[in-house]
């Protein structure tokens, strides 16, 4: 439960950028931003500091003092779903905030999404630059699925779409794979002339995985006049996505009839991957996919201030 004026910060540590609430229980009071504090992608460091200047930027838009004092902290960050990278980011932040290492909690990104919901149990679906699925089933049984980074998985996830589509790209000019319009839409978007100006565009970038996942919403745009290739992908990544949310729905314990919460920039593509999903969650006897109303960083909130069982049930 909360402590009646005590303020509380949630975030959520994205692999893009990083949002931070401060609040009571009942109300948020103020909102900061700063960029990406994904630790396996810019480091443990700078994802605390990223994560200590959004609090920062939360606090002042609430016109607190900076170093007021939180009576807790929940952060929800990205590539932290092994406890040894949890407790590294929460020694960091304890440090930053200058809390106990018992009043500041990390936790992966995905458990952010049900509280945000207003839910205790279910299926949490993470569809941004990576994927994975949280599900929570009775006595709080948490199992996460998916998640494993752009070199070892994340299907259904933008970097996934991204990197179909240069692929089919590429294949067409190769002659390996069908004629398609991906090619001269990102080529365009790229200011490139020929295919193989894009090996140096994307192997020199400093971030290759924010690059890939940023030509998703090109690919979108692409699928909705038809193109056959571009429709597959985003066919594709919806399969994965419910296989996703299917094994943790089924791991978790949940019943048949469990609510699906999803989120993250992919489903901006709309219809092209929220049907095909919706169909695969409906075989698999889930629900949803309910696309979250809220950000993220209030259900860090709720979780830092006890205030879930203030919300609706599930």
């Amino acid at each position: 439960m909360s402590t009646a004026g005590a303020i509380y910060a949630g975030v959520d540590a994205g692999g893009t950028r990083t949002v931070a609430l401060v609040g009571t229980g009942a109300a948020v009071l103020g909102r900061g931003e700063a960029g990406a504090a994904n630790p396996q992608v810019v480091g443990f460091e700078a994802a605390a500091a990223a994560i200590a200047q959004a609090i920062d930027g939360a606090r002042q838009s609430a016109g607190l003092d900076t170093r007021a004092r939180l009576a807790g902290i929940v952060v929800g960050a990205a590539g932290c779903g092994r406890a040894a990278d949890r407790a590294q980011l929460t020694e960091l932040l304890a440090a930053h905030s200058d809390l106990a290492a018992g009043r500041v909690q990390v936790v992966t990104d995905a458990a952010l999404l049900l509280p945000a919901a207003g839910r205790a149990r279910g299926v949490a679906l993470v569809a941004g630059t990576g994927a994975a699925a949280l599900g929570v089933g009775p006595a709080g049984r948490e199992v996460l699925v998916g998640g494993w980074g752009y070199l070892l998985g994340d299907e259904g996830s933008a970097f996934a779409v991204g990197r179909a589509a240069l692929r089919a790209m590429l294949a067409a000019a190769d002659g390996l794979g069908p004629a398609t319009r991906l090619g001269a839409v990102i080529a365009a978007h790229l200011g490139v002339s020929q295919p193989r100006e894009v090996i140096r565009l994307v192997y020199q970038d400093a971030a290759p995985r924010t690059f890939i996942a940023g030509l998703a919403p090109l690919a979108a745009e692409v699928a909705h006049t038809g193109d056959p290739a571009a429709q597959r992908i985003f066919a594709e990544a919806a399969a994965a996505l419910a296989r996703l949310a299917r094994a943790a729905a089924r791991r978790a314990g949940l019943a048949p009839g469990a609510p699906v919460v999803a989120t993250g920039g992919l489903l901006a593509a709309g219809e092209l991957v929220l049907e095909p999903l919706r169909q695969r969650l409906a075989a698999a006897g889930l629900d949803g996919p309910h696309l979250l109303a809220d950000e993220p960083a209030l259900g860090a909130l709720r979780l830092a201030a006890g205030a879930l069982e203030d919300a609706s049930p599930p």
